[in-house]
């Protein structure tokens, strides 16, 4: 195909992905727990300095990857210990209380500084270019936008939101064993000349589904599932955000010439 069909792992070819832990630093102390035996990637808002007390060196694996990247991986169980991190400009401290815990679940984090964020948003005469294609630039303001917290909002010149379209959307997903959805747009925005709407997609049926971008109908430049399958019906999984890429508005792109495969 012609078109760009992006599952949502593409987004992720930056150091953060979407499978992160945030914690937002405002000042006070942040916990970090580490699954024992489990290497953990946790990435600062700038660059830093980290300082380790020798009594949680003894059970505790550290290597700085880059100014603002460390792994960390504990040999045992252990209480929180706290690390000191500075800026390398000398300028913030971040207060981490690190724990290794048996059963902990195998997730890297993220450390936002919203006072970082602020001075970014700052801007000048022109849009700044783009580091990646504008599909990715659009899904992934649009996933930020949504689920992101909203002191953290993404700013961007080149992209203004839309009104989102009417509710009745046609049967988006091409059904493959008897599985049914309910759609539902929740947002749009438009940007680089193109439409982006953001439609939830809820299963109603009692299968456990697999999304595939090529299923799809309609005319898009870019598809991209917030996550790669649904439960069934009823359970906590069973429901997930699949953002569109288009020339034309969500209605005149479900109806365009271009149906999946």
């Amino acid at each position: 195909m012609s078109r760009i069909l992006l599952t949502f792992a593409l987004l992720c070819l930056s150091v953060v992905t979407w499978s992160d832990t945030r914690l937002v630093y405002s000042g006070q102390p942040v916990t970090i727990t580490l699954p024992v035996g489990e290497e953990i990637r946790v990435v600062f808002p700038e660059p830093v300095s980290i300082d380790i007390p020798s009594d949680l060196l003894k059970n505790l694996e550290a290597t700085q990857a880059n100014p603002s990247v460390a792994y960390f991986k504990a040999l045992e169980t252990a209480t929180p210990g706290r690390l000191i991190v500075q800026s390398e400009n000398q300028e913030r401290v971040y207060l981490i209380d690190m724990e290794a815990v048996e059963d902990a679940p195998t997730a890297d984090y993220v450390i936002e500084n919203p006072s970082l964020v602020a001075k970014t948003k700052q801007t000048g005469s022109e849009p700044a270019a783009l580091d990646n294609p504008f599909q990715i630039e659009l899904t992934r303001y649009a996933a930020q936008s949504l689920y992101g917290p909203v002191r953290l909002a993404p700013q961007n010149r080149a992209i203004e939101q839309v009104p989102v379209p009417a509710p009745q959307v046609a049967d988006l997903i091409r059904s493959r064993n008897g599985e049914s959805f309910y759609y539902r747009p929740v947002a749009a925005w438009r940007g680089w000349g193109h439409y982006l709407t953001a439609v939830e997609v809820i299963n109603r049926s009692p299968l456990k589904i697999s999304l595939d971008p090529r299923l799809v109908r309609g005319d898009f430049d870019s598809i991209a599932f917030q996550h790669t399958w649904l439960g069934p019906k009823g359970t906590l999984e069973d429901r997930t955000t699949v953002y569109l890429i288009s020339d034309n508005p969500l209605p005149q792109a479900v109806g365009g010439l271009s149906y999946g495969q």
